[in-house]
C-alpha cells in the first residue's frame, strides 16, 4: 500500500487561484485540509462547490482578526495525525503554491530519500508569463527559470515530526520540543530538464505581470533531486 499524503493550507481571498490550486495539487495529494481565514471574495463558496463535487477537501473556518497561521496549522496538523494513523506525510501549502511532479509514484520515491529523524525541504523555482491570454494549461506559458536570491525552503513533514515538532510561520523550518531546528534533507531544483521532478514558481498573468519584480505574486513552487542539509 502506498503512502498517505495530505496538505494543510490557510487561505484568505484567493478566488483567482483557489480552484486551480485544489485541482492541481489533488493529482498528488490524497486529501487537502484548508483553513479559510474569513474570505469575503467567494473563496469559501468555491471550496464548498469543489467539495460537493466529491473532491477530498476538508474546509475549516477561522474568523479571528489575527493572522494566526503558525498556531492554527500546528494545531490542525497534530489533530489530523492523532485521528488518522494512515497519514505518512504532511505538505504545508499556500494557495499560490502548486506541486509539480511527473507522477505520484515518483513523488513517493523522492520522499523515501528524506531518511530517519529528518524532515524534507524544497526550494522555489521562478518563472514569468510569456502571454497574458487565458489558457487553462497556464504552466506551458512561461519563460526559463528566474534567478532566486533568497533561501526560502518549504518543509515536507514526515509523520513523526508532525506528532512531535512544530512548524514556524511560513512553514520554512520546524522546531523540536526543545526549540531546536529539526535536521532536514534538502531537495534542490536541477539546472536542467532531466528525469527528476521539480517544483516551479510562476506568476498569475494579468494579476501580477504589471508589478515590479519584488512585488509579483508567486503561485507555484516545487523540488527535485536531493542532498543532505545540516
Amino acid at each position: 500500500m502506498g503512502k498517505k499524503l495530505i496538505s494543510i493550507s490557510m487561505v484568505r481571498n484567493e478566488n483567482d487561484v483557489i480552484e486551480s490550486f485544489v485541482r492541481h495539487n489533488l493529482d498528488l495529494m490524497d486529501e487537502m485540509h484548508i483553513i479559510d481565514h474569513g474570505s469575503s471574495d467567494g473563496t469559501r463558496e468555491i471550496l464548498i462547490q469543489l467539495k460537493e463535487e466529491g473532491l477530498p477537501i476538508f474546509i475549516y473556518q477561522y474568523q479571528g482578526l489575527k493572522y494566526n497561521q503558525e498556531q492554527l496549522v500546528n494545531q490542525l496538523m497534530k489533530q489530523l495525525v492523532a485521528k488518522d494513523e494512515a497519514i505518512d506525510f504532511v505538505f504545508p501549502l499556500d494557495a499560490d503554491e502548486f506541486i509539480s511532479c511527473h507522477s505520484r509514484i515518483m513523488l513517493e520515491q523522492l520522499l523515501d530519500v528524506i531518511g530517519e529523524n529528518r524532515i524534507g525541504m524544497y526550494l522555489w523555482r521562478g518563472y514569468l508569463p510569456t502571454s497574458l491570454q487565458y489558457n487553462p494549461d497556464f504552466t506551458t506559458q512561461f519563460t526559463e527559470q528566474r534567478l532566486e536570491t533568497l533561501f526560502t525552503p518549504k518543509v515536507i513533514i514526515p509523520r513523526w515530526a508532525a506528532e512531535s515538532c512544530s512548524v514556524i510561520i511560513g512553514c520554512h523550518y520546524m522546531l523540536d520540543k526543545d526549540g531546536n531546528k529539526v535536521k532536514s534533507t534538502l531537495f534542490h531544483s536541477p539546472n536542467y530538464r532531466g528525469l527528476h521532478s521539480w517544483f516551479i514558481e510562476v506568476y498569475i498573468p494579468g494579476l501580477s505581470s504589471s508589478l515590479p519584480p519584488n512585488l509579483r505574486r508567486p503561485i507555484c513552487c516545487g523540488w527535485g533531486i536531493s542532498q543532505s542539509a545540516p
